[in-house]
């Protein structure tokens, strides 16, 4: 997760026709250590961002990483038929990048004159396909002074924006004082890459053509460089369920820089087998799990809620970039099914849904009447007895039934016997026929819910027709009085 901080000793390395003796240099240029998620997560909230002045070390970095580092160095002095007066040192790209200044390790080679200035020229060039600059993007000029080798920056007046790959070139036009660049120790069989060219004689060389193989030596010097990108993923999965592994996407743009081992700390260190490294996405999912190292990422939430889902993208080879994005997942809850009943206005019993996670209802009362699809409803039966309630909920996350039963008896008459009573149609819309085996007088009294008379008529020929179509409609008890003999019914008046 982190670079190591590196403490290096350099030793100076002759090299061709172009080595000279230098001092010796000792110098501690440490790699930054990258920093945890944990400290910098919401630094960046929203995605992005600029990627900005991140310095790209790569030829130190790929020196310093080894074992037993070994930098060394020689001058460029224009004038003598043995010397070069151009360095360029190549770095890819594939997407639009700012340069605003080049940093270099450099001094000034010159033991007769210590104290003596010199000025070179730093440059952006184009480059061809072997390498070698072409024509120049842009040039500043800056100063070094004395043989103390340091790291100095030179700085554009105005940055240079380039969208392809781009070489750092510094020059020397004096004839009389020496240029001292440090190099690394990069050979063609090792992490040489072709990356570097000598200016020789007004013509551009690639190292291993001067110097011969192995040596592939490069420059330690870097372009300072802003890049923006575009942090962002989708969800997948629809309806989002508890247990339901939901699916996250990056679509995070452009990939150029965040796939570039010049450009990406974590990249750089896979490249180069290093034990520990950043990665270049970090996944958040807002419940207390681990973070997700990855570049796409599955997830199951294990409870329903609103969680804020974050992509952290970490980039930068000398400096720590990070841009994030964050995206709101609702989970919902499974769906459970659930109810309580009020029988106090009995035989009308009151349900009170308790389920959750449901949109839609669906309540069988037990009596073979239609189905009800309300959320509360009411219902009245019929006629006594014991009915069992089914009650369907289904929501996004499922469908489940929760059942119960409820007791039905006579309310509002003091007698409820059974005879040989005959009702129908019932329920009805308004007129009923009523029939008894009766030999006395019989008289039809039909009572609503608390115990009122609302009709009364005597059976002729123990027939009768009962019209309760000015009623309200609900359930009445009709009561049929034949001589000591009483029967009672549940009726069921609908409109």
């Amino acid at each position: 997760m982190k670079k190591q901080l590196l403490t290096i000793t350099m030793a100076v390395m002759a090299l061709g026709t172009f080595a000279q003796s230098l001092p010796t240099m000792s110098k501690v240029f440490p790699v930054s250590a990258k920093k945890a998620l944990p400290s910098i997560k919401n630094t960046e909230r929203g995605g992005g961002p600029t990627c900005d002045n991140d310095t790209l070390h790569y030829p130190y970095l790929k020196e310093a990483i080894q074992t037993a580092p070994d930098f060394g160095g020689f001058g460029l002095l224009t004038g003598a038929a043995t010397t070069g007066n151009a360095f360029s040192q190549k770095f890819t790209n594939a997407a639009t990048v700012s340069i605003s200044g080049v940093n270099f390790w450099g001094f000034v080679l010159d033991r007769t004159n210590p104290t003596q200035s010199l000025t070179i020229d730093v440059a952006i060039y184009n480059v061809n396909g072997t390498n070698r600059p072409t024509t120049s993007l842009g040039t500043t000029t800056i100063t070094l002074n004395g043989l103390t080798d340091e790291f100095y920056t030179a700085t554009f007046s105005s940055p240079i924006v380039t969208s392809s790959d781009y070489a750092v070139v510094l020059s020397n036009s004096s004839t009389t004082d020496t240029l001292g660049l440090v190099l690394n120790n990069a050979t063609t069989a090792t992490y040489g890459e072709g990356l570097a060219s000598l200016q020789y004689n007004g013509t551009w060389y690639a190292i291993p053509t001067l110097f011969g193989a192995p040596n592939d030596f490069e420059a330690a010097m870097a372009p300072i460089v802003s890049y923006s990108f575009n942090t962002d993923f989708t969800v997948s999965a629809n309806p989002t369920c508890i247990g339901t592994t939901l699916n996250f996407t990056n679509t995070t743009n452009p990939t150029a820089h965040l796939t570039n081992k010049m450009y990406n700390w974590n990249v750089f260190a896979t490249t180069y087998s290093l034990a520990a490294s950043d990665s270049t996405y970090a996944w958040d999912m807002d419940d207390a799990s681990p973070l997700m190292w990855s570049n796409n990422a599955s997830h199951a939430y294990a409870a329903a809620g609103s969680y804020d889902a974050s992509l952290y993208t970490i980039t930068g080879l000398w400096k720590t970039c990070v841009g994030s994005k964050t995206t709101t997942v609702v989970v919902d809850p499974n769906t459970v099914a659930g109810f309580t009943s009020d029988a106090t206005n009995t035989p009308t019993i009151a349900f009170s849904n308790t389920s959750t996670g449901a949109t839609s209802y669906s309540w069988d009362f037990g009596d073979g009447s239609p189905a009800d699809n309300t959320a509360n409803p009411s219902h009245t039966y019929g006629a006594s007895g014991n009915y069992t309630v089914t009650l369907t909920a289904t929501g996004p996350c499922g469908t489940n039934t929760s059942t119960t039963t409820v007791n039905i008896a006579a309310t509002g008459i003091n007698t409820y016997e059974m005879d040989a009573l005959s009702v129908y149609p019932n329920p009805s819309n308004g007129l009923f026929t009523v029939k008894m085996n009766a030999t006395a007088k019989t008289v039809v009294e039909i009572y609503n819910v608390i115990g009122e008379v609302v009709y009364s008529t005597q059976l002729t020929n123990n027939t009768a027709v009962v019209d309760l179509s000015n009623n309200a409609a609900g359930v009445y008890t009709m009561k049929v009085i034949s001589g000591n003999s009483t029967s009672v019914k549940q009726i069921v008046l609908t409109k």
